[in-house]
């Protein structure tokens, strides 16, 4: 990261370059601080919203969630308690909308990759930056996956239900949304978690302005427990809670994997499918299944 072409970037968001301060912005343009910053981008690119006047919206159908956030943005930018507050949204339901009124923040935040106004209207990518960071990568993902992958758990009694992640974008601008889902996948994938392809046909309802593509995260327990593992959440404490007793059921119930060198050696030595079953945690039908694939 060029700390010093960033600082200039920011600069020349004002419209006067006597508002810019260079000691005052110095402390947030740091190393230290850009996990947080991809963290905070994934949740613009959420549900999240940057403004045209650098302010910052936040929303959650959990208030606790949202004063998480609020705790966490002033103990790694000392923003002041009164620049930000949680108001209560009735429509379609109760959510809490975060407003956080820092310019300087919002200004490096855009010029870090995150995208201003509406994000139906417009297309954008995933920045360089986070996408060759491990780290920065995977906190992107949880701040955006948060709040556009549906809750993980249980549908029937051990397996889970098929997350989805979703996304919106006005007609003209589907293929940008590809794009950025496509990239989405494969940072998901990045951690050894498979998901299934984007959607090749945009779907909406009727009189929608806007068209969805979506693509799954694979709901084999495995893939599962591989999510909860390498990436999770972050701060949303009903998906942590509800991803972990899945996670525990998933752990409970499964199968361990098949070793078929062992059934192969031991039905070289002529032992019978009974015999083999016997000797490895499986069942007959799987003893066959294997020795029948390698026709021995």
């Amino acid at each position: 990261m060029n700390y010093q072409k960033l600082m200039q970037e920011v600069a020349d968001t004002y419209k006067q370059r006597y508002n810019f301060n260079k000691n005052t912005s110095t402390p947030f343009i740091c190393n230290k601080k850009f996990s947080i910053y991809a963290y905070l981008i994934g949740k613009v690119m959420g549900d999240g919203h940057l403004s045209y006047s650098y302010s910052l919206q936040f929303v959650s159908a959990d208030v606790n969630d949202l004063e998480d956030l609020m705790e966490l943005i002033f103990q790694h930018f000392n923003i002041p308690l009164n620049k930000m507050f949680i108001t209560k949204r009735i429509h379609k339901g109760i959510s809490y909308s975060l407003r956080v009124n820092h310019p300087l923040l919002a200004r490096i935040l855009y010029c870090l990759g995150a995208p201003k106004g509406n994000k139906t209207k417009q297309g954008f990518l995933i920045p360089d930056w986070i996408l060759v960071d491990k780290n920065y990568k995977k906190m992107f993902l949880m701040a955006l996956l948060e709040d556009e992958l549906c809750t993980i758990k249980i549908e029937r009694k051990n397996y889970s239900i098929k997350p989805k992640f979703k996304m919106s974008k006005q007609e003209h601008l589907i293929e940008d949304l590809r794009l950025f889902l496509q990239q989405v996948r494969g940072c998901i994938e990045s951690f050894g978690v498979k998901c299934s392809k984007v959607s090749k046909e945009p779907k909406g309802k009727l009189g929608q302005i806007t068209k969805d593509l979506y693509f799954d995260v694979l709901r084999n327990k495995k893939n599962i427990i591989k999510f909860e593992e390498e990436i999770g959440f972050f701060l949303n404490k009903h998906k942590k809670e509800k991803l972990s007793e899945c996670s525990k059921i998933l752990r409970s119930t499964l199968k361990p994997d098949v070793d078929k060198n062992k059934i192969i050696s031991l039905r070289k030595q002529g032992l019978s499918i009974r015999q083999i079953a016997k000797m490895i945690p499986h069942k007959k039908t799987t003893v066959h299944r294997v020795i029948k694939e390698q026709k021995i």
